[in-house]
């Protein structure tokens, strides 16, 4: 299943990338917004990204938990989390584009009980896509769903962000 999804995310990923569009808006580009693990979790997210071309870029993001949630006792948090993607965009009119996105992901995931506290990291591959408004040439918001694929598991990550370009 996970060879499917990520032969899948490859597919679509090509497709963007090899679709014929003007080169118009290269460069850096930053994310600010907010990130929630399974509606469960929030962190505060952040993200620095460099566009190739129109349809073809890099980013990295982090984010920081500011708001966990209580399951049988136990509070859990994301304090925090890193990771990289390849993105390719697809625009679909002059205001909005679609979004996937390859990568590597990493959360930290912390557990308190009765003040003992256990941190766990997990990490694997990520895919994911969205879809972006562009509000003028160098702002726009955001809305993204990732999937971290670790551990025999996978875990869904949903943000908001706005976007500024450089």
């Amino acid at each position: 299943m996970n060879f499917l999804k990520a032969t899948v995310s490859a597919t679509v990923m090509m497709a963007f990338a090899m679709s014929a569009q003007a080169q118009d808006k290269v460069g850096l580009y930053v994310n600010l917004g907010v990130q929630t693990l399974e509606f469960d979790t929030y962190s505060a997210v952040g993200r620095a990204g460099y566009n190739i071309s129109r349809n073809f870029g890099l980013e990295v993001e982090g984010a920081v938990g500011f708001s966990g949630q209580e399951e049988d006792g136990v509070d859990i948090t994301t304090p925090y989390s890193i990771g990289g993607y390849l993105v390719s965009r697809y625009p679909i009119s002059s205001n909005f584009e679609l979004l996937g996105r390859v990568g590597y992901a990493n959360i930290n995931f912390e557990a308190e009980d009765l003040g003992q506290s256990d941190d766990v990291n997990v990490d694997g591959f990520s895919t994911g896509g969205g879809i972006m408004y562009n509000l003028n040439e160098n702002n726009g918001l955001r809305l993204d769903y990732t999937t971290l694929l670790a551990n025999g598991g996978s875990a869904n990550i949903f943000d908001v962000t706005y976007v500024r370009k450089f």
